[in-house]
């Protein structure tokens, strides 16, 4: 019986493969590998090419901006240079091309210029105001929008997408250490096709502003059903950040960051509440409304930076969404804007 089981025991293979197996999985592991550090030095090639030389492709909305800013000052390099720099509030509500020429004291014509964002708060303000320093450009005034829904916390996602790793080094402190390069690494591994692609349009990013900065996508109108859905979408965005309304530490931060640096340049910085409508006002919790008046006045004193309230500006029927100008409020806007902000401004010593 014994013999008999020996004889039909299962036979042991032995540990070591054939040296033929461990030969290809050898050169199946140097394959991956040299793969790997190809595509990581593609990918470190490609980002630095578009960080170098395309970053219209990282930020279009600053890169025709910037363009059209530089003709500007090439054109009339005499002129000292005025700046409105906000969310898209600001892009939609501010068109300096509307403005007659305006005088400084001592007789000169300002350049009066939109140079806010669409989603920008106080992490993408003082970005911009980094990347306009960088650039060279000084401005003589500056206001500054302060915007309730972006006081909590800036999308970490939405900053890195038009980020290159100098402006991360910049934003990166008014996160949770570390929390910005990680989203800044996700960009430019999974998201670089598209980067890609887009670095190798080569057409005039300024297509669709006005020489001032002003947008060309302002409607004229909207119609009920399309004003529902466009203030659901704002409900979807503003809602929950309203109705617990607090500010971060990063965020303040960034925007006393922002004055500091202003004031080093010698630029009179002026703060200012944005339009909104009373069916966008809904949206703060119990209090909240009057939290964000207490602050903004208590930042601004703090400060010593004046601040405009212009939240009642305009009349329900400016608004597509209740808080995004169409073309009438947008006129009504920028002229109050000049009288009551602008003007008194310039004429300041």
């Amino acid at each position: 019986m014994i013999a008999l089981t020996r004889l039909f025991r299962w036979p042991v293979l032995p540990l070591r493969l054939p040296s033929f197996i461990q030969g290809r999985r050898r050169q199946a592991i140097r394959s991956i590998q040299a793969m790997m550090i190809a595509t990581g030095v593609i990918a470190l090639a490609g980002t630095v090419w578009i960080e170098q030389t395309r970053t219209v492709a990282l930020d279009r909305e600053f890169a025709a901006r910037l363009l059209l800013l530089q003709r500007e000052r090439a054109a009339h390099p005499e002129r000292p240079l005025f700046l409105v720099v906000g969310s898209s509030r600001m892009v939609m509500g501010f068109a300096p091309e509307q403005l007659p020429p305006i005088q400084t004291p001592d007789g000169r014509t300002a350049t009066v210029f939109n140079f806010s964002h669409l989603g920008s708060g106080p992490v993408m303000n003082h970005l911009t105001l980094a990347r306009l320093q960088h650039a060279g450009i000084r401005a003589d005034w500056v206001i500054l929008e302060l915007m309730a829904g972006f006081l909590p916390k800036e999308n970490a996602a939405l900053v890195t997408s038009i980020c290159t790793a100098r402006d991360v080094a910049i934003s990166d402190r008014y996160y949770r250490t570390g929390s910005l390069w990680w989203e800044y690494l996700k960009h430019r591994t999974i998201g670089l096709p598209n980067l890609a692609r887009r670095a190798l349009v080569f057409d005039d990013p300024t297509w669709g502003y006005g020489p001032l900065g002003s947008a060309g996508f302002v409607r004229e109108s909207v119609d009920p059903a399309l004003k529902a859905r466009l203030m659901a979408a704002q409900e979807r965005n503003f809602g929950f950040r309203l109705k617990d309304l607090t500010i971060s530490e990063g965020n303040e931060r960034a925007i006393r960051d922002s004055v500091q640096m202003l004031r080093d340049q010698g630029t009179t910085v002026h703060f200012l509440l944005s339009p909104e409508q009373e069916e966008f006002t809904r949206m703060y919790g119990p209090g909240k409304q009057a939290w964000f008046e207490s602050y903004a006045h208590a930042l601004a004193a703090d400060l010593a930076v004046p601040l405009t309230d212009a939240r009642e500006w305009l009349e329900p029927e400016d608004f597509e969404d209740g808080h995004h100008p169409l073309q009438r409020g947008r006129a009504r806007f920028t002229q109050r804007l000049q009288q009551d902000v602008i003007a008194p401004m310039l004429a300041s010593p």
